[in-house]
């Protein structure tokens, strides 16, 4: 999988949701994420977020990620992962600040536990090797809405298997939403501000 472009989407598609800047209620972000768990960490945990400033903790983790991502980790590098994420932590001393970057630390993981997989079938390529971080996009510090491309036919990361049919028929939603249908059609700022 490409992690690399999930997180950068979802950050984009945060900002956009968190600023207001267009449009954009939880309901399709988790169509689109679904079960991802750095949505879960960013949505989980909304009235933490509303404590810190929310943008340069995002813009924070995300540089994180960036310097991170794709790279080699040797045991050194692990290690200043390690000291990073606890710098991270004395500084934000925050559930929500606290539950991101675990959530990043968890997808730096998946990444390197993917490539050794593929390094011991002797499959990776090293021409076919990426560079580390992204090439970003003009428009919000680098950050742009990336759910209205998905809305226009590109794929999402995640296949789409959130509808599910009650006793009578009826679609329910996915059971760690139930009691949200009001909240998750509402922008971020409209629940905060009204």
């Amino acid at each position: 999988m490409d992690y690399q472009m999930l997180v950068k989407n979802l950050f984009n598609d945060m900002f956009v949701f968190f600023n207001g800047t267009q449009p954009l209620g939880l309901e399709p972000l988790i169509d689109v994420y679904q079960d991802e768990p750095l949505l879960m960490a960013l949505i989980g945990r909304l009235d933490e977020a509303v404590k810190v400033p929310y943008n340069d903790v995002m813009k924070e983790c995300y540089a994180f990620y960036k310097q991170y991502a794709g790279g080699d980790y040797t045991d050194e590098v692990w290690e200043q992962i390690v000291k990073d994420i606890q710098d991270f932590n004395q500084k934000w001393q925050n559930p929500w600040c606290r539950g991101i970057i675990l959530a990043l630390l968890e997808l730096l993981e998946q990444e390197d536990k993917e490539r050794q997989e593929l390094q011991s079938q002797g499959t990776l390529a090293e021409d076919a090797a990426q560079e580390p971080g992204f090439t970003e996009t003009e428009g919000q510090n680098g950050m742009e809405w990336n759910l209205c491309r998905r809305k226009a036919g590109k794929p999402s990361f995640r296949k789409r298997n959130m509808e599910r049919t009650g006793s009578r028929g009826e679609t329910l939603p996915p059971d760690d939403l139930r009691g949200w249908e009001d909240m998750i059609s509402r922008p971020f700022s409209e629940m905060i501000f009204g």
